[in-house]
């Protein structure tokens, strides 16, 4: 038999250093720019109770007691009628774009640093945005990445090489009478295994889809190469039946 197996591959790609340079400044391209701001708000819905123009009264009421210099926090918790970031001072967290709703995001991210947008009008009703902070991300060194953009370029170049080994050795084994051509040209060795039954604890030769081929009529008097058989993700075997032992009784002689 002869087996392809990914892991064996993977040990044995040898990577340039300038292939995960190169690697790494498309990544560093991604973290470049990216934003998220801090905000918090105060909410006045626009409901079946409060008409649009209450709710507009009500936000610019607000807002006047800001300007006087009121803690936008302690008003949030008192009056924000978001009950989600009511508690904590209508607080939201961190968050990049397409998270809030067009008109919201469009405001906040209007705002340099520790400003309070005027009332801002949206599906749910009238809000007054705080940005609280403006944090980006920090751009990771090449030393710091290089291991992990190292093992994705192993794992993609060894995924590669083993689908196209894996191709290679079934249409070689497909039209050969034997398992050296395809060892010859895949680099790879021809192994045996000598009185396999229904009962082996092989790992590749107790696989359910080894076994229905291992005994089937095809191979065993035909004796063709098998199919291309998957026992894991990532391991392959091909086979062949050199010699078959119908089912007997041992003599007495043999196991005295």
């Amino acid at each position: 038999y002869i087996e392809v197996l990914r892991s064996r591959i993977s040990d044995e790609v040898e990577l340039k250093e300038d292939e995960i340079l190169t690697l790494y400044e498309t990544e560093k391209e991604e973290y470049e720019g990216d934003e998220e701001r801090h905000a918090a708000h105060i909410l006045i819905k626009i409901d079946d109770d409060t008409s649009d123009e209450d709710a507009l009264n009500q936000i610019n009421g607000i807002n006047d007691r800001l300007k006087t210099g009121e803690d936008f926090s302690v008003l949030a918790a008192e009056l924000s009628e978001d009950e989600g970031s009511a508690e904590s001072g209508g607080d939201l967290g961190r968050s990049g774009r397409g998270v809030y709703v067009s008109d919201f995001e469009n405001a906040l991210f209007e705002l340099k640093e520790g400003e309070t947008t005027q009332p801002v009008k949206t599906e749910f009703g009238y809000h007054l945005i705080k940005l609280l902070a403006i944090e980006t991300s920090e751009i990771p060194s090449f030393e710091e990445m290089k291991a992990s953009l190292s093992q994705r370029l192993k794992d993609q170049k060894s995924e590669q090489i083993y689908a196209e080994k894996t191709e290679l050795l079934a249409d070689i084994s497909y039209a050969s009478p034997d398992l050296e051509e395809s060892a010859d040209e895949l680099g790879l060795k021809v192994q045996q295994l000598a009185g396999v039954s229904a009962q082996t604890a092989n790992q590749i030769f107790s696989n359910v889809k080894v076994q229905r081929m291992l005994f089937s009529d095809e191979l065993v008097v035909d004796q063709n190469n098998s199919e291309v058989v998957e026992i894991d993700d990532g391991h392959v075997v091909v086979f062949r039946v050199n010699s078959f032992h119908e089912e007997s009784m041992f003599e007495l002689s043999d196991v005295r």
